[in-house]
């Protein structure tokens, strides 16, 4: 997907955010709405607070030749606003996400598009370093292509059928590549047999996707529930694991660790931000 689709399909589609762009760390344009332009300047101001808010802080900043008043900052995000207007401004690893909000939109539906692109973007990152060194393990492959599908949902830029039928894609996807590890062509199983007695996947995965491929396609809310069920069952029989038994002061360099700490500590932040929120009743789906 080209950066301008990023800008016009998962931001400014989505409703949420009235126009958008993408920079560089440099200030350099990425992409934009055809109304919305900051200058190099103005963007390598703004990628200097994501370091140091003080400046911001007492000044603001400008965005499009308009001053903008600083409100909040998070670990990737800077909030502020423009009378009862505003933006959401996010840093990944090469880009910088503006998204504004107009005075009939609401901020907080602005801050959730603009931080799940973010999101999306940086764990997109990883996986990739991860695929440039051969072929992925199929848990990474499998939660890269939930969490891929669940942006879309976020940000609302796929019809309901698209959705049902991207998500029953997956789910076949993953439990068959789970599967087949332990298939023979000697004495072939059954795939519920393997599931569960091998993979140790609960029988109800094999059944739904049993369902998506040989009947019909599950409604939404039935695939966002397993979706997310799934993503904990790989996290509890994967991720979790890895973080356990991976000693990284044992394996890595000093240089190489504090790299790979930031990596690790952002998912396990991303993953306690998605816990924290179900326990207070806003799960992934509505």
């Amino acid at each position: 997907m080209s950066w301008q689709a990023y800008v016009d399909a998962n931001l400014v589609g989505t409703g949420k955010v009235a126009k958008a762009a993408i920079y560089g760390h440099d200030g350099a344009l990425w992409a934009a709405s055809a109304d919305f332009k900051a200058d190099t300047a103005e963007i390598q101001k703004l990628a200097a607070a994501f370091e140091d808010t003080n400046d911001i802080a007492v000044n603001g900043f400008y965005l499009d030749g308009k001053k903008y008043v600083y409100l909040r900052s998070g670990e990737k995000s800077i909030y502020a606003r423009l009378g009862t207007a505003g933006v959401t401004c996010v840093k990944t690893k090469q880009a910088i996400l503006v998204g504004y909000y107009s005075d009939n939109m609401q901020a907080g539906e602005n801050t959730v598009v603009v931080e799940a692109l973010g999101d999306y973007l940086r764990d997109s990152g990883y996986v990739k370093a991860w695929e440039a060194r051969g072929k992925l393990p199929h848990a990474i492959d499998s939660t890269a292509a939930f969490m891929q599908v669940v942006i879309r949902d976020w940000t609302q830029t796929c019809s309901d059928q698209d959705l049902r039928m991207m998500y029953s894609m997956v789910f076949i996807r993953f439990v068959n590549g789970y599967v087949d590890a332990f298939q023979s062509s000697k004495s072939a199983k059954s795939i519920a047999y393997l599931a569960v007695e091998k993979v140790g996947m609960p029988i109800w995965f094999v059944e739904l996707r049993h369902t998506a491929t040989h009947d019909y396609l599950p409604s939404l809310t039935i695939l966002r529930s397993a979706t997310n069920q799934a993503l904990a069952w790989i996290n509890d029989n994967y991720w979790m694991p890895q973080l356990v038994y991976v000693k990284l002061d044992e394996t890595l360099t000093p240089e190489m660790m504090s790299a790979m700490s930031e990596d690790v500590r952002l998912m396990v932040e991303n993953y306690r931000r998605e816990k924290e929120r179900q326990i207070d009743g806003q799960f992934l789906f509505p």
